[in-house]
């Protein structure tokens, strides 16, 4: 049975935490969305750190909440399919739970504006319009969603509209905003900021540059992959795995081309964006997958398991363990705390970034020697269930 499968919950949880290890360091790297350079460093150090975020952005940016998405699509999934077995529609219960999902990413966001527990929450929706239709239905929706049809709508028009403009975004102006509270020293303000400038400005950031979209893609997708059963261990979904690292590899080194291409094959700039934004959504989804595939095909092996199997507690406590990587992250880095966005470049914030990430590694552990769950994970599970015997 799918849903009842150790090694497959076990290398779910192993990626989940793969995941969230990136999404720390990234965040850390990136002052947790404050835009600064320390000044005093020197310009060798500021050489280094420039390289090394550039790397870790390029490899990681993007990709880590992919798959996230991917899981969380699976895990609907997973959770749908054992409410069928006991003859029960689990579709309200989902609708309460992102309901409950939005009001998690209302705390979070009192931190951190860059949440992403509110997008999924409305996102979310998705699952429950595709979750009874047929298997060709779904995949087609998904390869839809994953196209990015906006931005294909704005490529045809300029293309054969010569009246077409496209409207400039306000996102600049509330990143602007964002920038200036996030340096202040009141805390009230970053919880008013981030509620508001801060919360528009993040959601504008993921409209413009396609992530709505992509990420409703990969709920999707990952919902097929439950259907498939490929988080089984098993030969066939070993081969499966392999082949999709090879195409995966092909498409980022087709599209990579391509991407050095866009500017100089076509005079009109805002064409050029626009193609330059879904080949780069493109290439990042095919990356995401080459991740995936090498951390499953990795996960296979007795001894590299042993190694990746660590980040289970990590991943079992992912709702957790993100808000509070935002609380920490906050504190560090923003100037009502400690303020260290002022004096840490990109290496030595990728260091504070491994340091939490350890902490919250060792706490994980602790805490799941004596519970089911992380303690957020248990709030969730029984309000999910609230008025309903499994919560009792």
């Amino acid at each position: 049975m799918i849903a009842n499968n150790p090694k497959r919950i076990e290398v779910m949880d192993a990626l989940r935490g793969f995941a969230l290890m990136i999404i720390v360091l990234l965040h850390c790297m990136q002052h947790f969305d404050i835009d600064y350079i320390p000044e005093y460093l020197p310009e060798s150090i500021k050489t280094l750190d420039s390289i090394v975020a550039s790397v870790f952005s390029y490899l990681f940016a993007g990709k880590a909440y992919a798959i996230f998405a991917f899981l969380f699509g699976f895990s609907f999934f997973i959770q749908n399919e054992n409410q069928k077995k006991k003859g029960k529609n689990f579709r309200p219960r989902f609708l309460w739970r992102l309901i409950l999902l939005f009001c998690f990413g209302i705390f979070n966001t009192i931190f951190f504006a860059g949440d992403i527990l509110m997008l999924y929450a409305v996102l979310g929706i998705v699952l429950l319009l595709v979750s009874n239709l047929k298997t060709k239905y779904v995949f087609g929706i998904a390869i839809f969603l994953l196209l990015l049809p906006l931005e294909w709508y704005k490529v045809f028009n300029l293309l054969f509209n010569s009246e077409y403009v496209i409207k400039e975004s306000s996102r600049s102006f509330y990143s602007y905003q964002t920038q200036l509270y996030l340096k202040g020293n009141s805390f009230v303000d970053v919880v008013i900021g981030n509620l508001t400038t801060g919360r528009i400005s993040s959601f504008l950031w993921n409209w413009d540059t396609g992530k709505c979209f992509q990420t409703a893609g990969l709920f999707v997708l990952g919902t097929l992959a439950g259907r498939k059963q490929l988080f089984l261990t098993s030969k066939v979904n070993f081969i499966f795995w392999k082949k999709t690292l090879r195409y995966a590899l092909i498409i980022v080194a087709i599209l990579l081309i391509i991407r050095i291409n866009i500017y100089s094959s076509f005079e009109n700039k805002t064409l050029a964006d626009s193609i330059m934004l879904i080949v780069t959504s493109w290439a990042n989804f095919a990356f995401t997958f080459v991740l995936i595939s090498l951390f499953i095909l990795f996960y296979a092996k007795e001894k590299t398991q042993k190694v990746l199997e660590k980040l289970v507690p990590y991943g079992k406590m992912s709702l957790t363990n993100y808000v509070l990587q935002s609380i920490v992250g906050s504190v560090l880095f923003y100037q009502y705390g400690l303020g260290l966005f002022k004096y840490t470049g990109a290496v030595f914030s990728l260091i504070i970034g491994i340091v939490l990430f350890l902490l919250q590694l060792a706490f994980s552990n602790w805490w799941l020697k004596n519970h089911k769950q992380g303690p957020l994970e248990f709030i969730w599970h029984k309000l999910t269930w609230i008025a309903s015997s499994k919560s009792k």
